[in-house]
């Protein structure tokens, strides 16, 4: 399949009317905001900034042009938009060049590509069709994932289209569809197929468009190959850490003499952001100039909240400042005194995840062992502050998010929580495998999320902050407690926007806990993070400004906490022993097993298929660890698709069939590989509190408690067939059973 980049110069794209070319009249009605309803809406339950944006995809449309870009602000309704829109060009039927939509089959499909949470069965795609308009207007429609996609191959298809070549897809079965709604991964395994529906798809949306941000991936090539007679992108954040992501964004919606090449685009918009001497908002102004931005005619559309006036309620922010307990503070100047020692995790960016914890609860150092909830509250003035926020927002019967990234301290304040206000408190974290969550896990978060939504009064539910990025909506909840802070303030920002979005009708308050030292004697490392996320928040009221990398927040955030220019690691290349090498992946979990039964630990070696995404579980009297077992033969690199595979499972097996060990034992995810680990998955690891046992470390667990092929054989007959009786032995172990 021949793929044309632009990226050297251009090599395809349509010039067609990149400027205004519209009729008088209709230019009159975009100018007064005057949209075309669908009569499959129910009723108008758009707010005006959404008429707005209706009219002018209808003119985008209208125009001739290949696609536009909507990039409102997190929470002003994107989706809405986009399928009042989509309603609108299926009632127009067929005509002319415009797309085929006929009372009956075979369809030019429209087309949605996202992110699976954003198109399951409780995701905004689906649950927006059923709510605002009437049934038949979608219909029929497709999920096209997992059995779907067995089920529309053809019969002669066989192998892997990233393998093979070849379309493997039935594409007239494709075109007996309306709607096809399907995620990234998807679009990129089966290329060919969707490639050589060619003109056959009428419209193609892509929701979290910065997805395909970076030239030259599978993901943008894979979308490059479509065809579409329209093609809509939305995204709040279409630039991220380069200028250059708004090119590519666009080189797929309206390619060629828009934006030039991608070295074009370079020389001219992204160079001069580089220069110290120029103003930085200069090529960002030429480059709104050429999208036509805040003309009727734009390519781009993006409004914000707060230019919207009365329509969104007030968002207040509360700083509340408490105090360092002894040992925190007792931690804080020992760790910053560490910089200079040269020993093993002292270098300035370990000790600044070493900050984060100790900061959030001094127990999490050095290693966290559970405490009883009193205990616990004692020992953290912090926590203590969060119970009495707590307590006022019971008092009004109101709800609270949580945000909080490492896995015990989500653990910890879900345990205090219910221990001071009887409320069983459900956490969520938004990492998903790259193929998708299972039906089951996808489930368990619809459930928890369900009952959080429903309850009537007082509630709380801690989340990872890592579900701003996957669409979740709770504007049930009007407070928002940033328990675990991070130096990335695009992240809050999302984070927050999960209550602060349409649909809410109460004032947000925004709360962020600030630890000082009581003595007043140095400026705490929460102060100077606080100080940090503001300046970078002000400097990113440019959207299409770039920010830095997080890597590279993370180094001015050292900086500024030790006063010092750092450089940062260079990879480290973990090598494993050739005997663990060769062991088949169920004698790696067996190994596995076997180690952390030498280590004083009753071990579960569960079954060889379905076992829900843990391999080892491994109980002592303080902490359950949940081992995921990643085995590699030839050195091929874990990424961060393991360490979200285990976040997904670890979630399932808390909620599932730990539930009373919660409050007992502390419950621990393990990423156990002889292979090497990318810093990318080393840093996903450490913002959730995944503990990583990798080559090296095996290597010293072996020389000084030796493992031998044949104990390793022992351990594999006692692996269980099921997973009843994986959760028998876990019942047993927790009632003090002890195996022979």
């Amino acid at each position: 399949m021949l793929i044309y980049t632009n990226e050297e110069e251009v090599e395809y794209g349509n010039a067609q009317e990149l400027e205004y070319g519209g009729s008088e009249t209709r230019r009159r009605a975009l100018e007064n905001q005057i949209p075309e309803l669908p009569r499959a809406l129910k009723h108008n339950v758009l707010k005006d900034h959404q008429l707005r944006g209706l009219a002018w995809l209808q003119h985008n449309f209208l125009l001739g042009r290949q696609g536009c870009l909507l990039a409102d602000d997190m929470g002003l309704g994107k989706t809405l938009q986009v399928l009042t829109f989509l309603a609108w060009l299926i009632e127009r039927g067929e005509g002319g060049n415009e797309p085929k939509f006929s009372e009956s089959a075979p369809w030019d499909p429209i087309l949605i590509v996202a992110p699976l949470m954003l198109i399951e069965n409780d995701g905004p795609w689906l649950s927006d069709m059923g709510k605002y308009f009437e049934g038949s207007i979608f219909t029929p429609h497709l999920f096209l994932h997992g059995t779907e996609i067995q089920r529309h191959r053809r019969a002669d298809g066989h192998g892997k289209e990233t393998d093979i070549g070849e379309a493997v897809l039935d594409l007239e079965r494709l075109r007996q569809w309306r709607v096809i709604l399907t995620n990234y991964e998807t679009i990129t395994n089966y290329q060919h197929s969707f490639a050589r529906m060619k003109e056959s798809w009428s419209v193609v949306v892509t929701d979290e468009a910065q997805e395909y941000k970076t030239p030259s991936t599978r993901i943008s090539h894979a979308l490059k190959s479509l065809a579409p007679r329209f093609r809509i992108a939305c995204t709040g954040t279409p630039v991220e850490t380069r200028l250059l992501d708004v090119w590519n964004i666009f080189d797929v919606l309206q390619p060629g003499e828009l934006l030039g090449s991608a070295k074009e685009f370079t020389e001219k918009y992204e160079k001069p952001l580089l220069d110290t001497d120029a103003s930085a908002s200069t090529p960002v102004h030429l480059l709104k100039e050429r999208l036509k931005f805040d003309a009727p005619d734009a390519f781009l559309l993006r409004r914000e909240k707060a230019t919207l006036g009365d329509a969104f309620p007030v968002k207040h922010e509360h700083v509340l400042e408490c105090e360092l307990s002894p040992r925190q503070r007792q931690w804080d100047r020992d760790l910053r005194s560490r910089k200079d020692s040269g020993f093993e995790n002292q270098h300035p960016l370990a000790l600044i995840d070493q900050l984060v914890k100790v900061y959030q609860h001094p127990a999490l150092l050095p290693r966290y062992e559970p405490l009883p909830c009193e205990e616990a509250v004692q020992q953290c003035p912090k926590l203590s502050e969060v119970l009495r926020l707590l307590r006022d927002i019971k008092a009004k019967r109101e709800k609270a998010l949580i945000f909080a990234r490492f896995l015990d301290v989500q653990q910890l304040l879900a345990d205090v929580i219910r221990a001071e206000f009887g409320l069983e408190v459900a956490i969520v974290n938004g990492a998903t495998p790259r193929y998708g969550a299972t039906k089951r896990q996808s489930e368990n978060r619809s459930n928890l999320v369900k009952r959080f939504r429903e309850s009537v009064g007082f509630d709380v539910i801690v989340l990872s902050p890592d579900v701003a990025g996957i669409g979740l909506t709770l504007v049930e909840a009007n407070h928002v407690i940033h328990y675990g802070r991070w130096w990335n303030p695009a992240k809050e920002a999302q984070a927050t926007d999960r209550a602060y979005r349409i649909g809410q009708t109460r004032d947000v308050h925004v709360y962020y806990l600030i630890a000082k030292d009581p003595r007043g004697e140095f400026r705490s490392f929460d102060e100077i993070m606080h100080d940090l996320i503001r300046r970078r928040r002000d400097l990113a009221a440019e959207f299409l400004a770039p920010m830095p990398a997080e890597d590279d927040l993370k180094l001015e955030l050292a900086r500024e906490v030790f006063d010092d220019q750092l450089q940062q690691d260079s990879p480290v290349n973990t090598i494993s022993e050739e005997d663990v090498r060769l062991l088949p992946p169920d004698r790696f979990e067996a190994l596995t097993a076997l180690m952390e039964s030498k280590a004083g630990a009753k071990v579960i070696l569960t079954p060889r298929a379905g076992d829900e995404g843990i391999d080892v579980i491994a109980v002592s009297k303080t902490e359950i660890r949940l081992l995921q077992c990643k085995h590699t033969l030839w050195d091929n690199s874990i990424d961060t698709d393991a360490v979200n595979e285990l976040i997904a499972a670890f979630d399932g097996y808390r909620a599932r069939r730990l539930r009373s060990a919660s409050s007992r034992r502390v419950i621990r995810a393990v990423l156990i590989t002889n292979g090497p680990i990318t810093r990318q998955a080393r840093r996903a690891a450490n913002e959730a509190g995944v503990h990583l046992v990798v080559g090296g470390d095996i290597k010293q667990v072996l020389l000084k408690t030796p493992c031998s092929l044949g104990e390793i054989e022992a351990m594999e007959q006692r692996r269980l067939g099921s997973m009843p009786d994986t959760q028998a032995a876990i019942d047993r172990f927790l009632e003090g059973w002890e195996p022979r």
